[in-house]
C-alpha cells in the first residue's frame, strides 16, 4: 500500500519493458541505479514466471517484497542452524536469538524491499560454509565460499568485506592451501561476472552505475546525525557493544579457539560498516551483518559461560517477562491495524489518484519523445514505476545528492530538458510549483490540471522572447 524503497522496483520494471537495468546514465531517462543486478534478475524471473508485464505495478511490488521476505526467512533458518547446530547452543537459546536479530533488521526495515535482503542471506551462507567442518581437507570448501562471496558482493557491493574476512579465517586457521584456492576462484568468478555484466550485459554502463555513481562524498556530519546519534540512543548499541566487548576479551585472553575466530571476524566487519558509514546516504542498515555475527558470538560465550545454576535462574526470570511479551504483541497488531489495515482506503484513494495522472500525462506526451519529472514526493509514490518509460530522472534522490552536485555524470541534457521542453511536464504536490530547480528557471511551466493531492505542470513555450 505504499511506494517506499520504489527505486528497487524500477529496474525490475525497466526491465520487464524491454530497457536495460543499467542505462547510459548521461542520457535520457538519466537513470542511475548503484545497486547490483541479482536481486532485480531474481525478480524478473519470477515476475516472468507469473506472466507479470511492466504494466503490473502492485504485482511487481509483491514479487520483489515476496523474494525480501523469503530471504530473510532463508537467513533467520541459517542463523539457527549455524548456533543451534554448528555451535551446539541449545535450542531455547538459538531461538531467542534469531527473534531478537529478526526485531532488529524488522525494526531498521531496511531488508523488506531492497536487495540488502539477499546480500544478507549470502552473507549468513557464507558464514555456514566457513563454520562447516565436514568437507575436510578438499577443493569444495573454498569453491563453494568463493561462490557465495560472488553471489554476496552481486548483491550489494559490501559484501567486498568478504574478501577479506573469508581470507582472515582461512589464515586464522593456518589452513593455507584453503586460503590460495578461495582468492584464486573468486578471482575467477568475480572478475567473470563484472565481465558479464560489463560487456555483454550492458552497453559498458556497469562500472557506471556500481561503481562510479557510488563516489558520493564522505560526510562526518550525516555519520554523525544519521547512524551514531540514532545508534547512540537506542538498545541497538547493546547487540553491537556487548559482542565487541565478548571479542576483545576474547582475544586478549585465553580462549577457545572457535570464539577467538569469530571474535576476528565480527571486529572486522564492524570496523568495516562504521567505515562505509561515513560516506553520505549510509544508513543503520549498514549494519546488518555485524548484528548478524554479534549474536553468533553472544550465543557463543552465553553457552560457554552458563551453568545449570544460572540457566534454572534464567529460566525462573523469563516467567516474570511474560507481561511484556503480551504488550508487545498488543503494540505489533495495533501497528498493523492504525497503520496498515484501517488506512488501506485511503492509500488506495492515493494509488488510484496516481493511477489516473498516470493515464493523463501517457496520453498527452503520445509518442512524442519527451519526460516527465517528478517533483512531489519521488521516493515514496508509484510515479517512477508506473510511468517507467517517460520518467527523467527517476532515482532522484542519488541525482540531488551526489551525481548532479558532483558532476559524476554528464547532466547538461537533462538540465537543457527543462529549459527546452523536453520535460514535457512536471509533477508537484498541491502547494505552488519551486521556481528554480538545478539552477533552472521553472517559470515556462504552466499548471496544466489539478488533481486532489497533485498539480500538474507543462512545459508553455508562448512565454519565451
Amino acid at each position: 500500500t505504499a511506494g517506499i524503497d520504489n527505486n528497487f522496483v524500477h529496474p525490475v520494471i525497466r526491465s520487464l519493458a524491454g530497457y536495460s537495468m543499467y542505462p547510459n546514465p548521461s542520457d535520457y531517462p538519466y537513470s542511475v541505479n548503484p545497486y547490483a543486478p541479482l536481486f532485480f534478475i531474481t525478480c524478473k524471473w519470477i515476475a516472468t514466471l507469473f506472466n507479470l508485464t511492466a504494466a503490473d505495478t502492485i504485482s511487481i511490488y509483491r514479487v520483489t517484497r515476496s523474494v525480501s521476505l523469503l530471504a530473510d526467512t532463508g537467513t533467520l533458518l541459517l542463523l539457527f542452524h549455524i548456533i543451534h547446530i554448528k555451535l551446539k547452543i541449545s535450542r531455547v537459546t538459538s531461538i531467542i536469538a534469531i527473534t531478537l536479530f529478526f526485531c532488529i533488521i524488522c525494526y531498521l526495515g531496511y531488508t523488506i524491499n531492497r536487495s540488502d535482503s539477499m546480500f544478507l542471506f549470502f552473507y549468513s551462507s557464507t558464514i555456514c560454509i566457513l563454520l562447516t567442518t565436514t568437507f575436510k581437507k578438499n577443493i569444495w570448501k573454498p569453491l563453494i565460499a568463493a561462490a557465495l562471496v560472488t553471489l554476496c558482493i552481486f548483491s550489494k557491493q559490501n559484501g567486498i568485506s568478504l574478501l577479506a574476512l573469508v581470507p582472515v579465517w582461512f589464515t586464522l586457521k593456518k589452513d593455507y592451501r584453503a586460503l590460495i584456492q578461495f582468492l584464486f576462484f573468486t578471482g575467477i568468478f568475480c572478475s567473470g561476472m563484472f565481465t558479464y555484466f560489463e560487456f555483454f550485459y550492458t552497453n559498458h554502463f556497469f562500472s557506471e552505475h556500481i561503481i562510479n555513481s557510488l563516489k558520493n562524498k564522505i560526510d562526518v556530519r550525516w555519520f554523525y546525525v544519521y547512524v551514531f546519534k540514532l545508534i547512540a540512543d537506542s538498545y541497538l548499541t547493546l547487540p553491537l557493544g556487548i559482542p565487541l566487548i565478548i571479542s576483545i576479551k576474547s582475544l586478549s585472553q585465553n580462549n577457545t579457539q572457535a570464539i577467538k575466530r569469530m571474535s576476528m571476524l565480527f571486529i572486522l566487519q564492524l570496523f568495516f560498516c562504521i567505515i562505509l558509514c561515513l560516506k553520505w546516504g549510509s544508513s543503520l542498515g549498514y549494519f546488518n551483518e555485524s548484528f548478524f555475527l554479534g549474536f553468533v558470538i553472544m550465543t557463543m560465550f552465553y553457552s560457554s559461560i552458563a551453568s545449570p545454576v544460572l540457566s534454572v535462574f534464567i529460566d525462573k526470570v523469563i516467567i516474570y517477562t511474560y507481561p511484556v511479551l503480551l504488550v508487545f504483541i498488543f503494540h505489533i497488531i495495533a501497528q498493523l491495524f492504525f497503520f496498515f489495515i484501517n488506512s488501506r482506503t485511503s492509500t488506495r484513494g492515493k494509488f488510484n489518484e496516481q493511477v489516473q495522472i498516470t493515464n493523463y500525462i501517457k496520453k498527452k506526451i503520445g509518442t512524442q519523445n519527451c519526460y516527465v519529472l517528478d517533483l512531489s514526493n519521488p521516493d515514496f509514490n508509484f510515479f517512477k514505476n508506473m510511468l517507467y518509460k517517460e520518467s527523467a530522472a527517476p532515482n532522484i534522490d542519488a541525482v540531488n545528492c551526489c551525481t548532479l552536485p558532483d558532476k559524476i555524470f554528464n547532466y547538461n541534457g537533462l538540465i537543457d530538458g527543462l529549459k527546452t521542453g523536453k520535460i514535457l511536464f512536471l509533477i508537484e504536490d498541491k502547494a505552488a510549483l519551486e521556481k528554480i530547480h538545478w539552477g533552472v528557471d521553472l517559470k515556462h511551466y504552466r499548471r496544466d490540471t489539478c488533481f486532489t493531492s497533485y498539480s500538474i505542470y507543462k512545459y508553455d513555450s508562448s512565454g519565451l522572447k
